[in-house]
This record gives structure tokens, C-alpha cells and sequence, in this order.
């Protein structure tokens, strides 16, 4: 998981605070392997499901600070997190955007403008497949990032 954990790594080094970028942006995070379970469906079904059009999200609608507060929580960092105005966060992009490892590209920055979640129909549903929740399934990857490892006590709100 690229997402989750670049969210985790960012918290555990930034110095301060954690800085978060278009914080009220909503996503909606699906699990891989809820992704591979659609695509069988689909592909088992191809009659019912042919030349269909399925969006594929998680069952929880997250806004970007909300799902970056909640991967401190789990991992134990208790940093203050900065809302980077919009303005700051473009200018970041276009200077900085271009190098390797750059905290943030002009493409998430646009693709951050918009939300990500299912607004149409909603192909897991469709398909039959309950989505497993990310809070269920994340700390299997993110105990890594624990002071502690998989022994700390996460700091659940």
C-alpha cells in the first residue's frame, strides 16, 4: 500500500507537525484485494456484467486530515498536524514537483482538487462483495511505523 504507508513514513519524520495537503478532499479507500475479488466477479459473471461501468470504494468516505489523523493514531505519532493552504501546496508542487522523492507532484496536487469516491454505481455492491474497512485491515501493514512495533498499544481516538 502506497497510500497509507507514504501517509506514515510523512508523520514519522516530519520534524514539527504533519503537514497536510487539500485536508477536506474525500476518499474513499478500497483494499486491493477487494479490487481483485470485483474484477473475478465481473469476469465470472461477464454476461450480467459486460459493458458495465462499476466504481470500486471502501466502505468509508475519509477526508485527507481525517485519514491522516487516524494513520498517526494508529501508528502512535502525536504531532500536530498543519493544514497547508491551497495556494502554498501549488506553489510546492510546481517548484518541487519535478524532482525525485518530491513531497508533492503537480498531478496529485490537481488530482487532489477533486474528491475520490464512488458516484456511480457502486461496482462492489453490484458484484456482491462486502468491503473490508481500512481500519481493519491497515495495522497489519502500518505496525511497522510503531515506536514499538507490533507490541506499542496504538493511540486510538
Amino acid at each position: 500500500d502506497g497510500f497509507t504507508n507514504r501517509f506514515a513514513a510523512m508523520a514519522e519524520m516530519s520534524p514539527l507537525v504533519v503537514p497536510v495537503v487539500a485536508g477536506a478532499t474525500k476518499f474513499q479507500p478500497v483494499h486491493v484485494l477487494d479490487v481483485a475479488r470485483a474484477v473475478a466477479a465481473a469476469l465470472a459473471g461477464a454476461g450480467a456484467h459486460g459493458g458495465q461501468t462499476y466504481e470500486l470504494g471502501g466502505p468509508k468516505v475519509w477526508t485527507m486530515r481525517a485519514l491522516v489523523a487516524w494513520i498517526m493514531a494508529e501508528t502512535g505519532v502525536t504531532k500536530p498536524i498543519l493544514d497547508v493552504p491551497d495556494v502554498v501546496a501549488g506553489m510546492m508542487a510546481a517548484a518541487t514537483g519535478w524532482l525525485p522523492g518530491a513531497p508533492i507532484t503537480r498531478d496529485q496536487w490537481l488530482m487532489l482538487q477533486s474528491d475520490n469516491v464512488v458516484t456511480g454505481v457502486d461496482g462492489l455492491a453490484a458484484l456482491g462483495i462486502a468491503p473490508g474497512p481500512i481500519e481493519a485491515i491497515a495495522p497489519a501493514w502500518l505496525v511497522r511505523y510503531r515506536r514499538h512495533g507490533r507490541w506499542a498499544t496504538p493511540a486510538r481516538a
